[in-house]
């Protein structure tokens, strides 16, 4: 008798249903008013926002402080496009997570993945 586990199929689904909701652009009725942040996640250890090239960490840790000088509703309004590099394989998705999380972890609503 074969014993499989069904977590990596929950874990599967619990992903791809967080990908679905983290996705949804704001609809045109919401006039969204917002800030857009645009980042290309490169698989390196690095993404590239309107300063360049930058480190993952510190690309984190500057948005991290800019949104604590924001008001809340400004925060709430914040919408990140994230974009990932079609060479940057399975490194490029791991940190593409690991973006997701902390932009949870900072309370922004609106993202955008390509």
């Amino acid at each position: 008798m074969r014993c499989t586990s069904i977590a990596p199929t929950w874990s599967l689904w619990s992903l791809l249903l967080m990908a679905a909701c983290a996705s949804d652009e704001p609809s045109p009725s919401l006039q969204f008013s917002g800030e857009r942040i645009d980042v290309r996640v490169l698989g390196d250890g690095f993404v590239v926002a309107a300063r360049g090239r930058v480190p993952f960490e510190a690309f984190v840790l500057e948005l991290r402080q800019r949104l604590r000088q924001m008001p809340a509703p400004a925060v709430q309004d914040l919408w990140v496009h994230v974009d990932v590099d079609a060479d940057g394989g399975p490194a490029a998705a791991r940190q593409v997570t690991r973006l997701q999380l902390q932009l949870q972890l900072m309370g922004i609503k609106w993202v955008d993945y390509l």
